[in-house]
């Protein structure tokens, strides 16, 4: 039995599987159109699926055909093509696949999600999985942070998965997921403080960039505008500065009377990468390594 995690969310599609890097490529779908102005390079795999072209992930950005929409139905749609692209960039054959969803979603949509990736074909080749287990977003975290720190079996706390879209609060007691004191916040993942940024960029520099722009210009902390780089660390450091008091302060006011009993928040997901932690959370709370691979790696171990 040979098995992949892939993760899609709303930004990036995280993989992981046996004696491979885990790796990830952005969650992008663009149709590609046959004409002489189409460039591809040697490594653009071209995908027919459904009687219509597409390329995907990084040679999917530059595409003006480019499809995206932050919303659930979008990552159902095409879920085969990100999972057929995932396993094309793992060099695995897999016979199992595990996926996720957000909380919310996961009741009503798990049982399509998995029916939809289970049979296709793409480039007139069957892609059939003898299982395709699909988990709730932050259930992997919680797995993840068990295997990876080996807690105390009595540890109370809360899981932090800062996504693209979402934050998911998940409460665990005894290291078991509770649904009481757990919540989804749509909206109000690390988007938010990119659309701040793209904000800002739009008034002072008049350019408008596409969240993966966006997302690239809040790792590098610049742009260029007209060949001159601009610094954008004050910014930004800003802007993560008013994201983290954002969000601790949500966690504070809903669920405070959890929270005060906890022994633990844990940190993960995509926007964990760009967190430091406020002095006084800084000895209660944990962040993943490598944060936006957690879920990936959890639902592996399931």
């Amino acid at each position: 039995m040979s098995k992949l995690s892939i993760d899609i969310g709303f930004s990036a599609t995280k993989v992981v599987g046996e004696n491979i890097n885990f790796f990830k490529f952005p969650t992008a779908v663009g149709f590609y159109r046959e004409s002489s102005s189409n460039i591809t390079t040697s490594k653009d795999k071209i995908y027919e699926w459904n009687n219509r072209k597409y390329l995907v992930g990084e040679a999917a950005l530059t595409e003006d055909t480019q499809i995206y929409n932050r919303n659930i139905e979008y990552i159902l749609k095409y879920a085969p093509l990100f999972i057929t692209h995932a396993i094309d960039l793992s060099n695995i054959i897999p016979t199992n696949l595990v996926l996720g969803l957000p909380v919310d979603q996961y009741k009503k949509y798990k049982d399509d999600y998995a029916k939809i990736s289970s049979d296709y074909v793409m480039n007139g080749i069957t892609y059939k999985f003898q299982e395709v287990k699909v988990f709730p977003q932050s259930i992997g975290i919680l797995k993840d942070y068990i295997d990876t720190t080996k807690p105390n079996i009595n540890e109370n706390g809360y899981i932090l998965d800062i996504g693209f879209n979402t934050v998911i609060v998940l409460r665990y007691n005894k290291l078991s997921a509770q649904a009481e004191g757990t919540r989804q916040f749509n909206q109000m993942g690390i988007s938010k403080a990119l659309d701040e940024l793209g904000n800002h960029i739009t008034n002072n520099y008049q350019i408008t960039l596409n969240h993966q722009e966006l997302n690239n210009a809040f790792i590098t902390k610049n742009i260029t505008y007209y060949g001159k780089k601009i610094d954008l660390t004050e910014i930004i450091n800003k802007i993560i500065e008013g994201y983290i008091e954002f969000l601790m302060s949500m966690l504070h006011n809903e669920f405070e009377r959890f929270l005060v009993k906890s022994d633990r928040i844990v940190l993960a997901g995509g926007g964990a990468v760009y967190m430091t932690l406020p002095e006084n959370y800084k000895d209660f709370s944990y962040i993943m390594p490598n944060p936006e691979f957690s879920n990936a790696r959890g639902f592996y171990t399931l």
